[in-house]
């Protein structure tokens, strides 16, 4: 469950700011919050079909002994900028981002697992701090809230670390079409 509610919330997330991102290294103009979603929400349909589909693989690869799993993770870590930035089906996004990674993969995985390291040492401190006010019968909301949503934002980096990877192979392979149109 809780995997799936991190999903949906990535689905939704994930496009704005994606968009919101694209848009800042393109033009220099930061858009709106409600440009942004508004603009996300249109790609909404085919970012969760990528998704869903994604996870779902993922998911397979991890029930055979792991290795694959971890091999389709980094194999699919282009999906979310390919799938909102990119026109095309979502079979046809899996086959961009498993081909445009293809030579990049142990450099994708070494970023994956320093993002992942450097995300859990930075909210280390903040998980046991809900639990603690918790048991002390104390409810003190700014701090549980402050804590989630510092959570909330870390846990997007995975998308701003694709979306950097995603520009950094598009940049090798010399591409210099528009991103947002």
């Amino acid at each position: 469950g809780t995997i799936a509610l991190q999903t949906f919330c990535n689905v939704l997330i994930a496009p704005a700011l994606i968009y919101a991102l694209a848009k800042v290294l393109q033009t220099g103009d930061a858009p709106g919050v409600n440009e942004a979603f508004r603009w996300g929400l249109g790609k909404i349909g085919k970012v969760a079909a990528c998704a869903i589909i994604a996870w779902f693989l993922i998911a397979l690869g991890f029930v055979f002994l792991i290795i694959p799993g971890i091999f389709l993770l980094v194999a699919f870590e282009l999906v979310y900028p390919i799938s909102v930035l990119e026109d095309g089906s979502a079979t046809e996004i899996l086959d961009r981002s498993y081909n445009r990674t293809k030579g990049h993969r142990w450099k994708i995985l070494a970023a994956m697992l320093l993002m992942s390291i450097l995300v859990w040492i930075i909210s280390l401190p903040l998980r046991p701090l809900a639990p603690l006010l918790a048991r002390g019968s104390v409810v003190f909301v700014p701090i549980q809230v402050l804590a989630e949503l510092v959570t909330d934002i870390l846990s997007q980096s995975s998308t701003v670390l694709a979306l950097v990877i995603y520009l950094s192979i598009l940049r090798t392979l010399e591409s210099r079409q528009s991103l947002i149109e």
